[in-house]
């Protein structure tokens, strides 16, 4: 099974398993219970391979599958789990205590995240290959080899890749192409630059001492991918009419052919459709997620609107409010910097003071200073932390936050992916 689907595998079982085992008491749970949770597509067929599955997340330290009771549960604790117990894979070195934390067992969410990260450590660890090796149907004699081999040397992984690392010309059976790529891998993990240079007894003493495994803690990938055709998108009439033309000036944006013939020029920047087409979102007052790649402008798809729809309340006598909401208090910083930046060339474009003010409210923010931003700021930066601990616990208590709640029109979550609950 693929290291992409046996990550799926696990993804699909760990809540359902996390689920009946507080629901039973039990530390496992019957297999027949779980076989229907993972679909055919993501266990790469039928139950043969949901068995194959379960038999190398055991093989990996992450579960504790019982064949003979048919039972299926999270691995001991760490007392037995990590120091010497018979259950864990003795082709697996432990686990670094930073990946391991409190654990792999237990029905948490922290012990799932933690499981997922020890699964995916495994993977530079040890290849797939050598898992369904181990795990295939072997006579018992070579079985008892195999574990021999193993007890005679110190380090048990670098054995059994040493062990791997010969048998490509002892498998008569597999094609010349599964040949090949074993003999590639041997000599990217010897460190080689073609497949065609061994450890002999030609080489200098040099060579044998740099003939390291360097690969499985380097780079795994690396390509390159053809350029595409940037996509432009146009703001409608409709849309720039409710957009200060300040503001359309300090971010030198590009509106022609959408109404406003004196800003025309060359040189300003192109909306991307993406962009275009949330804040033609934004400003219509919709609900909207984007969704695109890092360094893709997502940061102007929110900017945009905010000053625009804060300017203008301004304008109207009915000013506004908008919550900037970060995950962490130094990217709430960085992006004040910025947006303090904008509302400085929107001051010196005017001529005088803009109107529109900027503040930060989290736990660094003195007490005596919080209530002043709440009031007189109309675009408040802060994180989900200052939210549930500060602001929503006391807006009947303090009228500044009280007041700021009842100006609020536009709510920007960063980095939405990440938050849970």
């Amino acid at each position: 099974m693929s290291d992409k689907a046996l990550v799926a595998v696990l993804e699909k079982l760990d809540p359902f398993l996390q689920f009946l085992t507080k629901a039973t008491s039990k530390t496992s749970v019957p297999v027949h219970l779980l076989e229907k949770v993972v679909p055919a597509s993501e266990s790469d067929g039928g139950s043969g391979n949901f068995q194959e599955a379960l038999l190398e997340l055991t093989y990996r330290g992450i579960l504790n599958y019982q064949q003979d009771k048919k039972e299926v549960g999270f691995p001991p604790p760490p007392s037995s789990n990590l120091e010497g117990s018979s259950s864990r894979s003795p082709l697996l070195c432990a686990p670094p205590k930073k990946l391991i934390g409190k654990g792999l067992s237990g029905a948490s969410d922290a012990a799932a995240k933690r499981r997922l990260k020890v699964l995916k450590w495994t993977f530079e660890q040890i290849p797939s290959w050598i898992c369904h090796r181990k795990t295939s149907a072997e006579t018992p004699k070579k079985k008892r080899k195999a574990v021999k081999s193993i007890a005679d040397t110190p380090t048990p992984l670098k054995r059994q890749v040493e062990d791997n690392r010969r048998a490509p010309d002892d498998r008569e059976d597999e094609c010349s192409e599964r040949r090949d790529a074993y003999k590639a891998l041997d000599a990217l993990l010897r460190g080689h630059s073609s497949p065609s240079k061994r450890a002999g007894a030609g080489e200098t003493e040099e060579e044998k001492e740099d003939d390291r495994q360097w690969l499985p803690c380097q780079a795994a990938y690396s390509a390159t991918h053809p350029s595409r055709e940037a996509r432009y998108g146009k703001l409608t009439p409709e849309t720039i009419e409710h957009i200060p033309k300040e503001v359309l000036d300090i971010f030198d944006l590009d509106v022609s052919d959408c109404g406003h013939a004196s800003i025309l020029g060359s040189r300003r920047r192109r909306l991307f459709s993406h962009q275009a087409r949330a804040i033609e979102s934004a400003m219509a007052g919709a609900h909207t997620v984007v969704t695109t790649s890092t360094g893709s402008g997502k940061s102007l798809c929110y900017l945009l609107p905010v000053l625009a729809k804060t300017l203008k309340s301004l304008k109207e006598s009915s000013p506004t409010a908008a919550i900037l909401m970060f995950p962490t208090k130094a990217l709430a910083q960085d992006q004040f910097t910025k947006i303090d930046a904008l509302l400085q060339s929107l001051s010196h474009n005017k001529g005088s003071d803009s109107p529109l003010r900027a503040g930060v409210i989290d736990g660094d923010t003195p007490h005596c200073q919080r209530d002043d931003i709440a009031n007189s700021c109309q675009i408040i930066l802060t994180n989900p932390d200052t939210i549930h601990a500060a602001i929503l616990p006391n807006w009947k208590k303090k009228r500044a936050y009280k007041d700021l709640l009842g100006r609020l029109t536009t709510i920007i979550i960063d980095e939405a992916h990440i938050y849970m609950g």
